[in-house]
């Protein structure tokens, strides 16, 4: 009954939702005339009719589908919400135009007026959807994980799920398999059941965590298989550490997780599409960029003696050496002394305006050159120093892999850590990006240049 009950609410606020998003755009196609009139003093009628803003309406509603979707999903980050919400109006609106054109290349759509409906759904749409994240962040909503099997990947997931850091999900039980306790904690133990189907439906379990590696034994396999059938959502625990933690449980995965990350860095989005996205950028970023950045190089050579600009070789994509360029924040020669070292909190090499750079990530400007001609994206893991790259190929799991996609100018772990200070922090930041490398999409890049922007005008999340 518990499991039907939160299908039946789950239901209701996915149709609510979709209501919602319905009533959002016909308002905004409604109200965009008043909009055009308003900034650019003239405006017309509709589309030129109801089947035009009908395909609007569809478009946007079919772009939704997967950003962000219409699961029930908890607050999240206003910015992340924002960043789904420009993308799946964005999408829609382009589509739509698309259309439009298919079905009435003469027939005098009036498709300026695509933007001001586009803006009204995109705000309308942020609104809804942060309110809808205070509805689903409630206990009814609450996604309820099953975890199946015991060691070390289990304590992963239950530590990833544990200290309330993941309100909207909860572990309502452990099956072990090999008949031990289970790990340290409060979380319930089930002796490995001849059939799951009752265990599923007294705990209202909505997913199902595999934490054996393959081959998975017969009777672990018949549990997955059953709960399959009773539309548990099954993942494995790789991807549910994954999707709770945005990050990559680095000790605790497998070869074909492995497999995967390597595909993932050769789709058609990371190897071509990328690059053209990088180059038009980057670019257009160094035409309205060089008089600030020019200015800056001024305010360092001034402020400090040595050069305004600050090259250093560094590892690239599949190992390739390369020198990138940044502006200087330190004094002159400051690892003369002691070789390649971290940046330590109040450096006192960091000179008073590499402070303010360091902060705001000013300094990271000049690097759209490296962008621009290759060696580096916009976006991707930071390129470190072949000093530190050969030690952490040694010392670290997996760190090659960071290199199987082209360094970036920002990217996940920059976004959420600051500076490396320790080797726990690489490895912590290289959970983040490899989460990136088996996830890299359009999606991602523009959620992470977002939140860059957050760093820049904010300074959060640097140091």
């Amino acid at each position: 009954m518990a499991a039907i009950r939160y299908r039946r609410q789950k239901t209701a606020w996915q149709v609510g939702l979709l209501t919602a998003d319905v009533l959002s755009g016909v308002l905004a196609l409604s109200i965009a005339p008043s909009i055009l009139r308003w900034v650019a003093g003239e405006g017309g009628g509709a589309l030129t009719g109801a089947w035009p803003e009908g395909v609007v309406l569809g478009a946007w509603l079919v772009a939704s589908l997967k950003h962000p979707g219409y699961l029930p999903r908890p607050h999240r980050p206003l910015i992340t919400t924002a960043s789904q919400c420009l993308l799946a109006v964005a999408t829609g609106s382009g589509g739509a135009i698309v259309l439009l054109y298919l079905l009435a290349p003469a027939g005098g759509v009036a498709r300026e007026l695509l933007i001001p409906a586009t803006a009204a759904m995109f705000a309308l749409t942020v609104v809804t959807r942060h309110l809808a994240g205070a509805l689903a962040s409630r206990e009814a909503f609450a996604e309820r994980y099953l975890i199946l099997g015991n060691g070390d990947r289990s304590q992963a997931i239950t530590d990833a799920l544990g200290n309330g850091r993941h309100p909207h999900q909860k572990i309502v039980g452990l099956i072990p398999f090999d008949g031990s306790a289970g790990p340290p904690g409060d979380v319930p133990v089930f002796a490995a059941p001849d059939s799951v189907a009752a265990l599923l439906a007294d705990l209202a379990v909505t997913h199902a965590v595999v934490c054996q590696p393959q081959p998975l034994p017969r009777q672990v396999a018949r549990c997955v298989a059953e709960c399959e059938a009773a539309g548990v959502a099954v993942q494995s625990m790789e991807a549910a550490y994954a999707v709770l933690t945005r990050r990559a449980p680095i000790f605790h995965v497998g070869d074909e997780w492995i497999a995967s990350l390597e595909a993932s860095a050769r789709t058609p989005y990371a190897t071509r599409v990328k690059r053209v996205l990088d180059i038009v950028l980057a670019a257009a970023g160094l035409l309205v960029l060089s008089p600030l950045i020019l200015l800056l190089a001024l305010l360092v050579r001034l402020t400090s003696k040595g050069p305004a600009f600050y090259r250093q070789e560094r590892v690239g994509r599949h190992g390739r050496r390369f020198t990138f360029t940044k502006l200087r924040t330190m004094v002159e020669n400051a690892e003369a002394q002691t070789g390649p070292v971290w940046a330590a909190a109040d450096d006192p090499r960091v000179t008073p305006i590499g402070r303010v750079l360091r902060r705001t990530r000013l300094d990271e400007l000049p690097q759209l050159w490296s962008v621009l001609i290759g060696d580096m994206s916009l976006v991707g893991p930071r390129p470190e120093r072949p000093h530190f790259v050969e030690r952490f190929l040694e010392e670290i799991p997996l760190y090659g892999k960071r290199l199987l996609v082209l360094p970036g100018v920002t990217g996940w772990a920059q976004v959420h850590r600051s500076y490396d200070s320790s080797v726990e922090d690489v490895i912590d930041k290289l959970r983040y990006d490899l989460f990136y490398v088996n996830h890299v999409s359009a999606k991602l890049d523009l959620l992470i240049l977002l939140k860059t922007l957050d760093v820049v005008l904010f300074g959060r999340g640097a140091r």
